[in-house]
């Protein structure tokens, strides 16, 4: 039987591998969507128009595209 000091343990190790779990599906989620977006440029795909969709399936992405002078 464990003794409270372990349950406390236990329980902050699961709270930070449930942390982990929901950063790596954030990352894969964004590593999807770049790599979608990255693809529609290779394929002719306006800039504007994948920039847009970025930003509608990543609202907390910053990407930012300027023109070079």
């Amino acid at each position: 039987m464990i003794d409270q000091e372990e349950r406390e343990l236990l329980a902050r190790i699961t709270q930070q591998i449930d942390r982990c779990s929901a950063w790596e599906h954030r990352m894969a989620r964004r590593r999807r969507v770049l790599g979608k977006a990255a693809t529609a440029l290779r394929l002719g795909k306006r800039a504007s128009v994948v920039l847009a969709e970025i930003q509608a399936a990543l609202p907390e992405a910053v990407i930012t595209v300027q023109n070079a002078l």
